[in-house]
C-alpha cells in the first residue's frame, strides 16, 4: 500500500524538499509537532517497522529539533492525532502484539545524574572592595564613548550598562591596570615559580583595565568580576576576558521570568538577551560551552517549561547541546540567525527579542509587548497619566480566541485533557459524547490537530487540565 508521507505533509501546508538520494531520497521541512522550520527530514520510500514491512506501507520520518520520528504508523498516531487502532485501520495493517515504530537502537549506558557544584561566595573583604570598584567603574563609563559604542553594538546601550552596572575600570598612568595589594581584598600571598626554580610570594593584585562585566547574588553584592580588554591590550597579553582574582563561578542569571531560560556562553550575551527580551526569558550565562550550571541555576532550570539553548553556533556549541539535551528534556537547541552568538547576531541586524519569541510556545508569550521591556528612569508615581494604546498582535488574538473556545467546550461537556500518559488524551464522558458529537469532533480537533493549541497544552504547567484551570 502507498502512504504518500510527501502528500500528507502538502495537505498539511508543509513542503518538504528533495535534499539527498540517502535511503532511496532523502526530504527536508518544517515540523509540523514543533515548527521547526528545517529539521524534519522525511525518506517516502525507506522501508519501516515491522508491521509497516509487513503490509508494504512504506516511508519513514525524523526531526533533528524536538526529536520525534517514526514510519507511517507512527506518523498517524503522533502528527494526524489517531489512536493506534485507528492508524492500524487506516493502513490497512494487522495490529502487532505491541507498537512498533522504527527498530529501537541499542541503549547508551546511562550517564550518572547529574549533581550541581553549589557555589562558594568570596570573602566579605573581596565583596566590599569589589562593590566599590564596580561604583567606580560605572561612573567612569559615560568618559569613554568608544567602550558605550562597543556595548551598544552588542546589544546594550547605555541604559542597559546602568541596569546591569557595566562599567569602564581604568588603569593607573603608564599601567594596563591598577596594582593593589591583595591583602587588601583579603587575598593570601600567592607563590610564584622562577624559570630557575625559585619561589616567591607575589603580594599584588593585578585589575585590568576595560568594560567592567559583574555579576551579583540575589542580595545584589558581587561575587565575580571580569574585565573585557581592548583589541590592543588583548593582542599584547593575550587575555580577552580576565576573571579578577577571588571572584566565584557561578552561572550568571539575568531576567525577570522563570519559566523560560536561554542559555548562552558569555554574561554579555546574557545580559544582552535580558535587556531585549528579560520580561519573557531568564538568560543564563554558563561560561564556556562546556560548562555546566550550579545548584541555583540548576534550580532554575528544571523547573522551566522551555529551555532555548543558545551556547556558540560552531563546533564546541554543537559537542556541548548533546548534554543539555539529555540532562533537561524540555530543552531545544536555538542557535542565533547570525553570527555565533547573540552579540553578533545584534551586529548583523539580528532582532534579539523576536529570536526568543519564535523559540517559546505561544502560552509563554500571551500579552507581551512586541517591542520589549523598557528601563523607566522616572521616580514611582501614585497616579500616572494613560499611555498609549497597545496594539495586540493578530496571532496572539487568535490564539486567544482558540484557548477561549476550548475552554468553554471543556467546561460544556465537563472533558478534561490528560498529559499523564505517553500521549495526550481528550477525556470526555461517554453519554456527552453520543449526545454531542458536533462540539466533541470540534474539541478533538482543537486539542490534536491545532497546532496553536498543542503548544500552548503542550508549555502548560499542569498534567490534567480541566475548563477552571485552562
Amino acid at each position: 500500500m502507498s502512504f504518500g508521507l510527501i502528500e500528507r505533509l502538502g495537505s498539511r501546508g508543509l513542503e518538504p524538499r528533495y535534499r539527498a538520494a540517502t535511503h532511496g531520497g532523502e526530504y527536508a521541512g518544517p515540523c509540523p509537532l514543533c515548527g521547526g522550520r528545517d529539521r524534519f527530514l522525511v525518506w517516502p520510500v525507506q522501508e519501516g517497522g515491522p508491521a509497516c514491512a509487513k503490509a508494504g506501507v512504506p516511508g519513514t520520518w525524523y526531526c533533528r529539533q524536538c526529536g520525534r520520528g517514526g514510519d507511517a504508523l507512527q506518523y498517524l498516531q503522533d502528527v494526524e492525532g489517531l489512536g493506534f487502532a485507528e492508524a492500524c485501520k487506516a493502513l490497512r495493517l494487522e495490529p502487532p502484539a505491541r507498537r512498533s515504530g522504527l527498530p529501537t537502537p541499542p541503549r547508551a549506558p546511562r550517564r550518572p545524574a547529574f549533581e550541581p557544584r553549589t557555589t562558594e561566595s568570596p570573602a566579605d573583604l573581596w565583596r566590599r572592595r569589589a562593590a566599590a570598584l564596580v561604583e567606580k567603574a560605572a561612573a567612569a563609563l559615560p568618559a569613554h564613548p568608544e567602550a558605550q559604542a562597543w556595548l551598544t553594538a552588542r546589544g546594550l546601550p547605555p541604559e542597559a550598562a546602568a541596569r546591569f552596572s557595566l562599567g569602564f575600570l581604568e588603569g593607573e598612568p603608564g599601567r594596563m591596570g591598577l596594582i593593589r595589594a591583595r591583602s587588601a581584598w583579603g587575598l593570601e600571598p600567592r607563590k610564584k615559580t622562577a624559570q630557575d626554580g625559585t619561589v616567591t610570594l607575589k603580594r599584588t593584585l593585578f585589575l585590568p583595565r576595560g568594560i567592567l562585566i559583574p555579576a551579583f547574588d540575589v542580595q545584589g553584592a558581587p561575587l565575580r568580576l571580569r574585565v573585557r580588554r581592548s583589541d590592543e591590550d588583548a593582542a599584547q597579553w593575550g587575555d580577552k576576558y580576565m576573571v579578577v582574582e577571588g571572584s566565584a563561578m557561578p552561572a550568571l542569571l539575568a531576567g525577570d521570568d522563570p519559566r523560560a531560560v536561554v542559555v548562552v556562553e558569555a554574561e554579555l550575551d546574557a545580559l544582552a538577551v535580558a535587556f531585549a527580551a528579560g520580561d519573557l526569558v531568564t538568560a543564563c550565562a554558563v561560561l564556556t560551552n562546556a560548562g555546566r550550571p550550579d545548584a541555583a541555576a540548576h534550580a532554575l532550570l528544571s523547573r522551566a517549561l522551555r529551555i532555548l539553548v543558545a551556547l556558540d553556533f560552531d563546533e564546541a556549541g554543537a559537542r556541548g547541546w548533546s548534554w543539555w539535551r539529555e540532562t533537561y528534556p524540555q530543552a531545544r537547541r536555538w542557535p542565533v540567525p547570525e553570527g555565533k552568538d547573540p552579540g553578533d547576531a545584534v551586529k548583523l541586524g539580528c532582532d534579539l527579542r523576536q529570536w526568543v519569541r519564535a523559540g517559546l510556545p505561544p502560552a509563554l508569550t500571551l500579552g507581551a509587548s512586541e517591542s520589549g521591556p523598557r528601563v523607566s528612569k522616572e521616580p514611582p508615581q501614585a497616579v500616572r497619566e494613560p499611555g498609549p494604546k497597545v496594539e495586540i498582535a493578530p496571532e496572539i488574538l487568535a490564539l486567544r480566541s482558540l484557548v477561549d473556545e476550548l475552554r468553554g467546550l471543556l467546561r460544556a461537556g465537563s472533558l478534561r485533557i490528560d498529559k499523564r500518559g505517553r500521549q495526550t488524551r481528550l477525556r470526555a464522558p461517554e453519554e456527552w459524547q453520543r449526545a454531542n458529537a458536533g462540539p466533541y469532533r470540534r474539541a478533538w480537533e482543537l486539542t490534536y490537530i491545532c497546532t496553536e493549541i498543542r503548544e500552548y497544552i503542550a508549555s502548560h504547567p499542569d498534567a490534567v487540565l480541566h475548563w477552571w484551570n485552562f
